[in-house]
């Protein structure tokens, strides 16, 4: 699997046991987890940081990889992943698609589709062991106490139905929670949905809290 980059408290590559600070940033869980303990901020742009800002990103294999329940469109869109892409240091949040061990990826960004072969290393969201309770949910109940948005600065995963450009069928891609305002992509194209958290249109990937 692709790496990042190197974490930014131990300057080892970031290959697994990854988290994302709410600001977006990267590190290893466990750097990232002693480095709050002292300091209470992100490593690398020093905003207010706690334990319950983190998020963990399990990108160490494509075992169990988080799958989105989409339908409609072709054989890549209904048996989706949820992956994510740094480009110019914003999460993206797009769909992958595994065949035969070769992984391929689509992203919504800059008003366009990006194809993974020109977005050079990107990784896949997977639960290991099932350690996280992942779930799909509607805007409205993702504001729950006991559930956590899994998010990558201000976007998280979200699958977006009523796609006209798949007759009518749902797609994986990032949304804004706090605009509601989402993006998917598809035909090389970006498709950008509004109003989100007023309808069930929308779903947003959150971990429930144990």
């Amino acid at each position: 699997m692709a790496n990042f980059h190197k974490c930014v408290i131990c300057t080892e590559d970031l290959k697994n046991n990854l988290c994302t600070t709410r600001c977006g940033h990267l590190a290893h869980m466990d750097c990232a987890l002693q480095w709050i303990t002292q300091s209470r901020t992100c490593p690398t742009c020093r905003q207010p940081v706690d334990g319950n800002h983190l998020i963990r990103i399990y990108a160490d294999s494509e075992v169990n990889a988080v799958r989105a329940p989409c339908i409609g469109g072709d054989i890549t869109t209904q048996n989706s992943h949820v992956a994510l892409w740094i480009k110019n240091g914003e999460a993206v949040f797009g769909r992958a698609y595994s065949k035969n061990g070769y992984v391929e990826a689509w992203f919504p960004w800059g008003s366009k589709e990006w194809y993974s072969n020109k977005c050079g290393q990107f990784s896949i969201l997977t639960n290991p062991n099932g350690r996280a309770n992942y779930q799909w949910v509607t805007p409205k109940q993702a504001n729950s106490s006991e559930m956590r948005k899994v998010c990558a600065g201000e976007y998280c995963p979200a699958i977006v139905s009523n796609i006209a450009q798949i007759k009518g069928g749902t797609l994986l891609g990032k949304a804004c929670p706090n605009k509601g305002t989402a993006w998917t992509c598809y035909g090389g194209k970006e498709l950008y949905h509004n109003n989100c958290q007023y309808n069930n249109q929308t779903t947003l990937l959150v971990e429930r809290k144990s």
